[in-house]
């Protein structure tokens, strides 16, 4: 049950107040042993909190939970923290207790009673959350059983939870995994089986469509092995739509798998896990190859399974990991092209539209029925994203943080764009960096394969986001270096348009990631660009005129806000009057 889990990566379900349409959470016993169990022993340090309903489903899931870690040598230690007059107390007490313990696992059972009672619950959380590096500092795995109404009392006080916890689960009062919303429960065949890391996200829309044309490419060939991908830019929401399939179809298999596929370690802890979940003889062997080995043989000898592979941004590097038979695969890559891994069919994700991102936006951060001039500020502020979900969830965990308005935050965003990208506020599950760190890598690996390819990148982000024509590119860029952008997944191509695309905040974060003096550079550069693919004044060449022009305004905006001043500022005004002027035509 080994998890590679790296500290910059324990983030995980932020949890908002529940409403009476649906839950939010992993919802049985059995799903928060199985969700704790792998935290517990792969984690070297870190925080979870399980909230409970009933004492008797808080100690069903200790029970389970400290079963399963003596069946796996995990060792572990319970606390019941005792009532102190003060805050202070109760914490010192917490923190000597945990100073005392070996490297293990620590379940503290808290109570209402354990906090002081002449003080609201509020301040003593907010007394926790001022200690939380001291809490942390121990080799301690730490599970908090909470009652609801304390884990409620911790999301209004302490905003930013997520640097607190991996795991988030709240114990319902059924036995079933519940629905997202609007999603019928389905029983499910697996025999407890199911390592999405992840809980199901209560948020999740505008996918359908997506979700069904993945459905109907898996199951039309049932009796063979099956591989997909769910591609698309960095942010775009991958790893949700993986999740969300898992848990929408996961009645349909008898073992949901999960591994992280960032590179050969991390999917050879995935699959040390998956060993030990399958109870194979190789479990606990030395040799990583013997355990890959006894995964494969595994693989190939069934078939009524899902295997999920996160953040195959490298297909070359999973090749090994493959079965050659079996069941069914599913890869979430920013990478376009999959031909090493032959037959492999790709949903490529695309922004939100404009309607289910200010959707979500809304629901995010209200959990009600909004007035009309929310929705309106939703649906400014959701267009000024460009639909991006990972764009969205920033700006929605940043508004609920600090509790401004949609029109507030839309204002700041318009005024400090760079400095909101770069933010990693509270987030959810798989969103656990900021727009412009998601990116980087990406930018990092144009530029070290292609100069040329960063260089056009550069120059792209002055130029309007939108069907930039071929005319624009120098011999052979279109299919010299646009192909390996695309690879990336950093535009898209037209081809039939002859044309490509760029995400505005894409944009964004190239401009943000330059110095005053660069940006003018390329300011100049796209006016020098934009003048040069004219085609001359005769009508034969409107339509590349009207091509043209997008470019040609946004170069006009460059040159006021940059007080460029140079002969070809000059050309550029001129070309653009005569076509803007209707008695010209």
């Amino acid at each position: 049950m080994s998890r590679a889990i790296s500290r910059e990566t324990r983030t995980g379900h932020c949890p908002v107040e529940p409403n009476n349409d649906y839950p939010y959470a992993a919802g049985s016993v059995a799903e928060a042993v199985a969700h704790l169990s792998l935290w517990c022993e792969s984690v070297p340090d870190g925080l979870a909190r399980v909230s409970y309903f009933a004492e008797t489903q808080r100690d069903d899931c200790i029970a389970q939970l400290e079963a399963r870690l003596t069946a796996e040598g995990v060792p572990y230690h319970s606390l019941t923290p005792p009532n102190f007059p003060t805050a202070g107390e109760l914490v010192g007490w917490l923190i000597d207790h945990l100073r005392e313990l070996p490297a293990s696992v620590v379940f503290v059972l808290w109570s209402v009673d354990a906090f002081p009672q002449n003080s609201p619950v509020e301040d003593s959380l907010r007394v926790l959350n001022f200690n939380r590096e001291n809490l942390a500092l121990f080799p301690l795995r730490q599970v908090w059983f909470m009652p609801r109404e304390i884990a409620r009392a911790m999301m209004r006080s302490i905003p930013d939870l997520d640097s607190w916890f991996l795991v988030r689960l709240e114990l319902e009062a059924g036995n079933s995994v519940p629905p997202a919303k609007g999603i019928a429960a389905t029983p499910s065949r697996n025999d407890g089986v199911f390592m999405v890391p992840l809980p199901r996200n209560p948020f999740f829309a505008g996918r359908d469509s997506e979700i069904l044309e993945l459905h109907t490419a898996l199951q039309n060939r049932q009796n063979v092995l099956v591989t997909q991908a769910i591609s698309g830019l960095g942010g775009i929401g991958k790893t949700q739509m993986a999740t969300e399939y898992a848990y929408r179809y996961r009645a349909e298999y008898t073992h949901v798998l999960w591994t992280q596929a960032d590179n050969a370690t991390a999917i050879d802890t995935g699959y040390r896990a998956m060993a030990r979940e399958l109870r194979l003889p190789e479990k606990d062997a030395q040799n990583a190859e013997e355990v890959r080995t006894a995964v494969k043989r595994w693989l190939e000898s069934n078939r009524d399974y899902l295997l999920i592979l996160d953040n195959a941004d490298t297909p070359d590097i999973i090749r090994p990991f493959l079965p050659v038979s079996g069941g069914h695969i599913l890869l979430t890559s920013r990478a376009r092209s999959f031909g090493s891994l032959g037959n492999v069919a790709a949903v490529r994700l695309d922004t939100l539209t404009d309607a289910a991102a200010a959707d979500f936006l809304l629901e995010r951060i209200y959990h009600r029925q909004t007035t009309p001039a929310e929705r309106e500020g939703g649906e400014k502020l959701a267009r000024e994203m460009d639909g991006l979900p990972l764009a969205l969830e920033q700006a929605a965990a940043y508004i609920v943080e600090t509790q401004v308005s949609l029109g507030t935050y839309l204002r700041l965003f318009q005024e400090t764009r760079a400095e909101l990208l770069a933010r990693v506020g509270p987030v959810r599950s798989d969103y656990r960096e900021s727009v412009l760190t998601t990116w980087k890598p990406n930018f990092d690996a144009v530029a070290s394969t292609s100069p040329e390819a960063a260089e056009l990148l550069r120059l792209s982000a002055f130029l309007a986001p939108d069907a930039i024509p071929f005319e624009l590119l120098a011999d052979g860029q279109e299919t010299r270096v646009l192909p390996l952008l695309e690879r990336y997944s950093l535009i898209t191509i037209e081809p039939d348009e002859k044309s490509y695309s760029i995400h505005r905040l894409v944009q964004e974060v190239i401009k943000s990631d330059m110095p005053l003096e660069t940006r003018l550079d390329y300011a100049e550069k796209a006016v020098d660009t934009v003048v040069r693919a004219y085609p001359g004044k005769d009508f034969i060449y409107w339509s590349k005129l009207d091509r043209l022009l997008p470019h040609q305004l946004l170069c006009i905006r460059h040159i006021k806000q940059f007080n460029i001043a140079t002969e070809r500022v000059a050309l550029l005004l001129n070309q653009t009057t005569f076509y803007l002027n209707p008695n010209s035509r």
